[in-house]
């Protein structure tokens, strides 16, 4: 079976909490995976509690990116302000999966090696940064008031770069 490392993102949208909006934008690692010939899981290394599949890689990258929103969505309903939201995204996404490191590492140096590749998928350093950031969307003193109480945990949809092989 093989493995393929890959960055994805950055991706991100804004996140309506309890009486919080927040932009976010994630950029992470994550590790493909061959199962069938027609079946494909995507499995997170960083945020490492999330996973995808499908039945070709762009299927399972999607299914990927559901779950990271379904997780940033449950934050933001759990979350009481913008500070605790800040802190538990920042948590999930830095959060490793230890085991899909390993492997990712593994996989990486296949790709620097020639072993592996993926036609039509865009090479990038395996060194650079996967990352989070979560700022809060600023309100005018009089807009804050009429807005912030019809605040509910909702997120618009992600938007940015699709992943990229990692060597």
């Amino acid at each position: 079976m093989k493995h393929y490392p890959l960055i994805f993102g950055p991706h991100g949208g804004l996140v309506a909490g309890n009486g919080f909006i927040a932009h976010i934008v994630i950029r992470g690692r994550c590790l493909l995976e061959q199962t069938a010939k027609d079946f494909v899981s995507v499995f997170g290394v960083n945020p490492g509690a999330v996973a995808g599949d499908g039945a070709d890689m762009g299927e399972a990258y999607r299914d990927l990116l559901e779950n990271v929103k379904l997780n940033v969505l449950s934050i933001a309903d759990e979350a009481d302000d913008f500070d605790e939201f800040k802190a538990l995204v920042e948590d999930f996404v830095y959060g490793t999966n230890r085991p899909y490191e390993a492997l990712w590492q593994a996989a990486v140096a296949a790709v620097r090696a020639g072993e592996i590749d993926l036609e039509g998928v865009r090479r990038e350093d395996a060194d650079s940064a996967f990352w989070v950031k979560v700022e809060p969307v600023a309100f005018e003193d009089d807009q804050e008031a009429s807005i912030q109480h019809r605040l509910l945990p909702t997120l618009n949809e992600p938007t940015g770069e699709s992943f990229k092989l990692v060597a």
